[in-house]
Parts: C-alpha cells; structure tokens; sequence
C-alpha cells in the first residue's frame, strides 16, 4: 500500500499517508467487533477479586462485648486476601487500614476493575441473642443481559445469576469449614451489589448480638476460618467459570419480578 502511494506522492508524504491509511483500517475493523452498547461480551474468567472490608474510620458499625465491627471485617479480609494470593488469584482491597469509605467510594474501585468478583464484609446484630449465623446478599438484574461469548456472535439474552452463584458457595463454604449455621442468599437492592455490573456479593460473617458468633468472631482461629471459606468458594467460582463461561447465567424466558427490598436482619427468629 505504502508502494503504491509513493508512486504519486514524495517518499516521506507517501510512507506517513500510508501509515495513515493502515491505521484508518485497522479501526475499521476494531469498529466493526467492537461490542455496541447494551450488550456484554462475557470475557475470559480474570484472576481478580475485589475484598471491601466494611465500615471504617470514625464508622465502627456493630459495637457488642467491646468488639468493633470494621476491626473484625478488616482482620477477616486481610487473611482473605492472603489466602487468595496464596492459590494465585490478585486482590484489590478496598480499604488496609483503619479509614472511613462511602459507599460510592466503594464502587469506584471495583469499576476500576470490570469483570472482577466484589466481596464485601460485615458482621450482623439482632435484637435477640439468640439469633445467629451467616448469611449472604446479592442483587439479579431484573432485564436480560445480552452475552456474546466472542465479538463474532451477535448475542443472545440471559438471566444473570452469577452473583447468586457466588453468595451460594461462600454461604456452602462457611457452613462446612466454619461450622457456623446459615442463614441463605437473600436479594437485596443494596448499593454494593446492586451498582457494581460484575459478581457482588455482601457477606454477614455472624452475629455479634449472639455469644457463640461473638465468640468464635473475637478469636484469631475464628475469623482465619471464615477468611478461608471466602476464599476457597471465590476461588472455585474462578475457576469453575474458565470451565463454565456461562455458570450462573441460564436463558432468558420472558418477565422477571423485582427483588425483593434490603433485608438489614432476619424477619424473624429461626
């Protein structure tokens, strides 16, 4: 190309006319791959993990027996993050130390990150103490979420219940590593899970109004196996999804009733 226009042009006008023309091309073709708006081409799973320690700063969240909820969670998202480190998986956490987040602020990291699971941490109070256990949240979009396994397909809609997927195998995890007693996944339209468009979930690692929760929270062991349950079951979502590039996404059959509104504790005793 760049030959044939050196033919009529001088040789330095010609060879960058000729750079010119190839990269005019080359967008073109970006163009017309490129994935238009509305539609998601579902990527390769990506080795990444968003952990939110919640609260923070001047925010304790859920004071009881002298312990402080955003230095348990904190504590419990660090061994997270080394667990997952040590199976190979990069973590981006949200917060290291002591400092206060919006939830907005919580967001902007993970759409730093698109495509990155988002796990965020919290522990649970209830007015009875004899309520206990975990328990997860997570938001489904109501509309169809058009997928195209590569740039070539034209898309076709799905249920995404990836977020679902995730908060199920954390919930499995923790009830058999941890011993503790779950409560189940639960919809929600919380901010953390509702405005961050990949995988998010908000996990309830206990009750701090229960002693046995409490308990088992204030110790080192305890909250090491917590951390290890989140970890093994973000893991496995990982690598089960390099298998399965669909897994927790079915076909779109027809209208979808909203979720249901947040949860801030059980509706009832168990």
């Amino acid at each position: 190309m760049i030959a044939a226009v050196d033919q009529i042009l001088p040789r330095p006008v010609a060879y960058l006319t000729g750079l010119l023309l190839v990269a005019g091309l080359a967008a073109m073709i970006w163009a017309a791959f490129r994935t238009p708006g509305g539609e998601e081409v579902l990527p390769e799973a990506t080795p990444l993990i968003v952990i939110d320690a919640g609260h923070g700063g001047t925010d304790g969240g859920t004071t009881i027996y002298g312990i402080l909820e955003k230095d348990v969670v904190l504590d419990i998202a660090t061994k997270v993050e080394d667990a997952l480190l040590a199976r190979g998986v990069k973590v981006v956490m949200t917060r290291r130390t002591d400092v206060g987040m919006s939830l907005a602020e919580r967001a902007a990291v993970a759409r730093q990150f698109p495509g990155a699971l988002f796990v965020s941490l919290h522990v649970n109070r209830f007015q009875s103490p004899r309520v206990r256990g975990a328990e997860t949240y997570y938001t489904t979009p109501i509309v169809p979420t058009m997928l195209r396994l590569e740039p070539g397909d034209k898309g076709r809609p799905y249920r995404d219940e990836r977020s679902k997927e995730l908060a199920d195998r954390i919930l499995a995890e923790i009830e058999q590593r941890v011993g503790m007693p779950v409560r189940g996944s639960r919809p929600s339209q919380l901010y953390v899970t509702k405005e961050i468009p990949a995988p998010s979930v908000l996990v309830e690692c206990g009750y701090l109004s229960n002693p046995h929760d409490a308990r088992l929270l204030s110790r080192a062991e305890g909250r090491k196996n917590i951390a290890m349950a989140v970890a093994a079951a973000c893991d496995r979502f990982l690598r089960d999804s390099r298998d399965n590039r669909l897994l927790g996404c079915s076909p779109w059959s027809g209208p979808v009733v909203a979720d249901e509104p947040p949860v801030e504790g059980p509706e009832q005793e168990p």
